[in-house]
């Protein structure tokens, strides 16, 4: 037996506000409902349903009652809202037929419109007596037969859509019986497609739309429309020296249809693949002219017939021809390498314009090297890539453009030993990925699920050194260990525990506190802490038990603060205290002075002295040149060179990596929040594909400049929603994005803004407290992706980050996403699967330290 009740709006609903009263509430047989505990009203609602939204009218004599609500936002526009009622005395009662329930439904803006779609909602409506609401139908789909052979394995997708989408597999042929919570659906089905993709059929649902109500069943029968045939293409080019590292532009045409032509670029060793092309004609294959070396390369390639099939075309060597171009007035190029120790390796120039290219291998001697074939008089760009050989980077700077005229000219190239890639600690064979460590129950699973190499977490309890106590255990220290072990035994591959540490915190800008004497010494003291927890871990299987990235944000500061190298400050007696305090017989090396460069030595000694086997590292900031907008690029601001080359000049004055105790790598953050979150976008950090490139290249030049490894730190895992992704209409607790697309490349995003979901797409920055990134990036987000032109996303810009000298990469934070969940966070409003999927993929093919010449 059920419960039957009546609902009438109080007033006329409007876009804004509408009250529901609920009356005459009995059982189905017209006898009234006896209630022993509680009795409970289940519904879905467009709007969050509150404690004060909802009001109770119970005339019993003398009974008071009072009822508890659950909203549980389930997607942008759909709220499952429970409402139980009970008497206060606990003890049983009966629903009097006068008894009534005023539930008021509220929308802020205006969005939803609730005068126009409450009533669809309301239909959800179930009271249950002592027990849960069983709050679904049924629903039978009979799917027809395929109209094709092809098809008759391949299933329909058939979606039912409240607010919501739920989604049931269907095969031709077959019924099923599906349950769903009880509300009006609207239907649509997916296209039944063929293995090949040749065959395609529409499906067409009847009705498009249906009532599902609790307890009964409704029908809905799939059909087949008019089928569609078409063909599909590999396209690719066979291994051709002569066109080794080319770059070729090719145009399909297809006669005897109405299909435009296709033009794209394709190179040797790569297939393209294309469906969707007309199911008959004949199809042509045009490849423009290859000038190069003062040859001109054609091609010629049979046309092909297309047969409602996957048509194969390979361009092999027997489709090339290669003239010889008249050379008059062409003039010699020499190339000039200065390189401070040879190398019996060669790297490639390539002079590019237009008309023609020059590739030549130029060996690494220093010694003038005349191109083999003389030049076309004109202005090129000029293009020679940095290199790793024996798992260091190499950079190789020249004039970015060359100009031939009527003489000789000479190509000065200019060859740098940068960073070695092998860190102690990290892997000396691929750059590896970690995360943040929260230190919640879900860690282990997260961090195991992306295939971790490393976890970072602030030691202490306070994140800041506890500059105002000596800790005589550093618990976050121990934790991390023990997650890091147990990763390691989950993974069979080691994970390197990485603490930050402070000896003093400037992250606020208060310099003062480098005259602490007593907040220094119990910083020291702390420190030395870290190191002998993580020092105590060291055994045959761990001979680096850990890492250390010391005081964030202070080389930072001090740059900010233009604070010289001999800038006064107490380091010799704070660091004495600390020493005494944990009873370490150590002499302080006559080196470490009274001053700015005496104290950051005094860290890295500290480091040498009671942690030997432990990796570290110093970090920077963008803002050390004293803001961080100029990643932005803008007009009258400095740019990345000029901002690597300060920050690099500003750690060289300090001395930070010289002499015996130099640290092992360098971290460079940018700022620890999720690019679409408040935390990011009204503290001007929103970044699309343009700004993370400029920050990516200030870690390469950085590391150019100071011939040093670099670890992007902090880096936010997230990233940009699609159409079908649940995107809230207040999303800032889900923590979308835009870095993971950047870096790990996603084809589903691609090169179309159209692909990235709508509320994310035209969310206007200005009306969120956002004018002034608004000013930067565009007015939303989809302006933000383009505003420097054309961008695509679809390949991952990792792959050239060992080249860049980056060695390891550090994600999430406290609050940004990274391998697990930000404090705070549920999966119920962050899913993890997309990133987890990226970052195990990466593990399995990760960026290698191979060399890149041969």
């Amino acid at each position: 037996m059920s419960i039957i009740f009546n609902r009438k709006f109080d007033g006329s609903p409007t876009p804004y506000y509408a009250r529901v009263i609920i009356t005459d509430i009995q059982n189905s047989d017209n006898s009234a409902v006896d209630i022993e505990h509680y009795f409970t009203c289940f519904l879905n609602s467009p709007v969050n349903i509150s404690q004060d939204d909802v009001t109770t009218e119970f005339l019993h004599q003398g009974r008071e009652f009072e009822f508890d609500i659950n909203s549980e936002q389930i997607s942008e526009t759909l709220y499952d809202v429970t409402i139980s009622v009970k008497a206060k005395d606990n003890n049983p009662f009966t629903i009097e037929m006068t008894d009534s329930l005023a539930i008021g439904f509220n929308s802020a803006t205006g969005d939803p419109d609730l005068s126009s779609i409450l009533d669809e909602y309301l239909k959800t409506m179930v009271i249950t007596a002592d027990g849960e609401p069983d709050i679904t139908g049924y629903v039978n789909i009979r799917c027809a037969q395929a109209p094709d052979e092809a098809l008759k394995n391949k299933s329909v997708d058939v979606n039912f859509t409240l607010s919501d989408t739920t989604t049931f597999s269907v095969m031709p042929s077959e019924t099923q019986r599906q349950s769903l919570v009880a509300g009006s659906y609207s239907i649509s089905a997916g296209t039944l497609i063929s293995d090949d993709g040749n065959i395609q059929a529409t499906v067409i649902t009847t009705p498009n739309s249906v009532d599902i109500e609790v307890g009964k069943t409704a029908d809905i029968a799939l059909t087949f429309g008019q089928i569609e045939r078409y063909s599909s293409l590999d396209f690719s080019v066979a291994n051709i020296e002569a066109l080794e590292n080319e770059t070729l532009q090719v145009t399909l045409s297809f006669s005897d249809t109405m299909m435009q032509p296709i033009t794209f670029t394709t190179q040797i060793g790569k297939t393209t693949h294309f469906e969707k092309l007309p199911a008959g004609g004949t199809l042509s294959v045009a490849i423009a002219p290859v000038n190069k070396n003062n040859q001109q390369m054609t091609f010629a390639i049979a046309d092909s017939t297309l047969e409602n099939a996957l048509c194969v075309v390979e361009v092999t060597s027997e489709n090339v021809s290669i003239h010889q171009l008249p050379t008059d007035g062409f003039q010699t190029v020499t190339v000039v390498v200065d390189i401070a120790n040879e190398l019996d390796k060669a790297v490639e120039v390539r002079l590019i314009s237009p008309e023609m290219s020059y590739v030549q291998a130029i060996t690494l001697h220093n010694q003038r090297q005349p191109l083999a074939v003389k030049v076309k008089p004109g202005t090129y760009s000029v293009a020679i890539a940095n290199f790793i050989l024996d798992k260091t980077v190499y950079s190789v700077e020249s004039q970015s453009t060359l100009t031939v005229d009527s003489q000789p000219v000479d190509l000065p190239v200019t060859v740098a030993r940068g960073a070695h890639l092998v860190v102690r600690g990290f892997s000396a064979e691929n750059l590896g990925m970690g995360g943040c460590a929260t230190l919640q129950t879900d860690n282990e699973a997260a961090f195991t699920a992306a295939r971790a190499s490393s976890i970072f977490k602030y030691a202490g309890t306070g994140g800041d050194g506890n500059p105002n106590e000596f800790l005589e255990t550093d618990v976050a220290t121990i934790n991390t260990l023990t997650l890091a072990r147990k990763l390691e035994e989950n993974l069979s591959s080691a994970v390197l525990p990485v603490m930050v540490s402070y000896t003093v915190q400037l992250s606020g800008g208060d310099v003062t506190e480098l005259q602490s004497v007593d907040h220094l010494t119990h910083s020291f003291a702390n420190f030395i802490l870290t190191l002998q927890t993580l020092m105590a871990k060291k055994d045959a299987a761990h001979p680096v038990p850990g890492g250390v990235i010391v005081n964030p944000d202070m080389l930072g500061t001090c740059q900010q603060k233009n604070l010289p190298p001999d800038y006064a400050m107490p380091v010799r007696k704070p660091l004495q205290d600390a020493l005494d305090h944990w009873k370490i017989d150590a002499t302080i090396p006559e080196d470490i002075t009274e001053d700015l460069t005496g104290y950051i030595r005094s860290v890295n000694w500290l480091v040498s002295e009671v942690g030997p086997d432990i990796t570290f590292g110093w970090q920077i900031n963008l803002w050390g040149v004293g803001k961080s907008e100029w990643v932005y690029g803008t007009e009258n601001d400095i740019d990345v060179a000029q901002a690597a080359q300060e920050t690099a000049d500003y750690i060289k004055a300090l001395q930070v990596y010289d002499g015996k105790y130099a640290p092992d790598f360098l971290a460079i953050d940018r700022y620890e929040a999720d690019d679409l979150t408040q935390r990011a976008y009204i503290n001007v950090y929103c970044y699309g594909p343009a700004e993370w490139a400029a920050y990516f290249e200030f870690c390469s030049l950085v590391s150019q400049h100071l011939a040093l490894p670099v670890i992007p730190w902090q880096i936010p895992a997230s990233r940009t929603p699609l159409t079908q992704d649940n995107v809230h209409a207040e999303f800032d607790n889900q923590h979308w994005g835009t870095a993971a697309n950047y870096i790990f490349g996603d084809k589903a995003l691609g090169s179309d803004v159209m692909n990235i979901h709508p509320v994310i797409r035209n969310f206007n920055f200005s009306e969120h407290g956002a004018s002034t990134i608004a000013g930067y990036v565009g007015a939303t987000p989809g302006d933000m992706y383009q505003r420097r032109g054309p961008f695509d996303v679809s390949a991952p810009a990792c792959r050239d980050f060992a080249l860049r000298g980056i060695v390891h990469m550090m994600f999430g934070g406290g609050t940004t996403l990274g391998m697990v969940l930000p404090t705070g966070a549920t999966s119920d409003n962050v899913d993890l699967s997309w990133v987890q999927q990226k970052f195990s993929d990466y593990a399995a093919d990760p960026v290698t330290f191979e060399d890149t010449i041969k």
